[in-house]
C-alpha cells in the first residue's frame, strides 16, 4: 500500500472492486488477488457460489471471473495506473499497454502495487525496488522513502 485505498471503494451497494488483470484470458479481466468486497448478503451468496457450485477448476481467478460474469455481478475495475498489477510494473519502462488499460506513467498515482505476474519473492522485490515502490528495509537498513 502506498496510499489509503478506502476512498476508491465508495459504492453504496454490492459493487465489488477489483484490480484490472489487463489480460484477455478472463471474461471480466478481474484479478482475484486484489479485490474489495463489502460484507453484504448478496456478496456472501456470491462467495458461497464461487466456493461450492460446480464446475471447479484449479485457477481461482478464472472461476471468480466466470461466476461473476455469469451472475452479472456489479463490479468496478480499478484504474491500472493507480492499482498496477505486476505485468504493468514489469513493463513500466517499455510503456506497454494491454487490454485497453493505461500504463504506469506516474508512480505518484499508485495506491496499491500488486506484484502478481511475478515468480518468487525476490523477483517481486527486485521489480518493486527498480521503480521505487519497495518501502521495507533490507538487512542493511536501506529502503525507498515512503510517500
Amino acid at each position: 500500500f502506498v496510499q489509503d485505498p478506502r476512498p476508491y471503494f465508495s459504492a453504496q451497494d454490492d459493487t465489488i472492486f477489483a484490480q484490472n488483470d489487463t489480460s484477455v484470458a478472463y471474461q471480466l479481466s478481474l484479478n482475484s488477488g486484489l479485490m474489495y468486497w463489502k460484507s453484504t448478503d448478496a456478496n456472501r451468496k456470491l462467495i458461497h457460489d464461487i466456493i461450492t457450485i460446480p464446475p471447479f477448476w484449479w485457477i481461482d481467478q478464472s472461476r471468480v471471473n466466470t461466476v461473476m460474469h455469469n451472475q452479472s455481478t456489479p463490479h468496478v475495475l480499478l484504474k491500472a495506473d493507480q492499482f498496477p498489477n505486476g505485468n504493468i510494473i514489469k513493463n513500466f519502462q517499455h510503456r506497454i499497454v494491454l487490454n485497453g488499460s493505461t500504463n504506469l506513467t506516474n508512480k505518484e498515482l499508485v495506491v496499491i502495487a500488486h506484484a502478481n505476474w511475478n515468480v518468487g519473492s525476490q523477483e517481486k522485490q527486485t521489480m518493486l525496488e527498480s521503480i521505487g515502490l519497495w518501502y521495507l528495509k533490507d538487512d542493511e537498513g536501506s529502503a525507498n522513502e515512503a510517500p
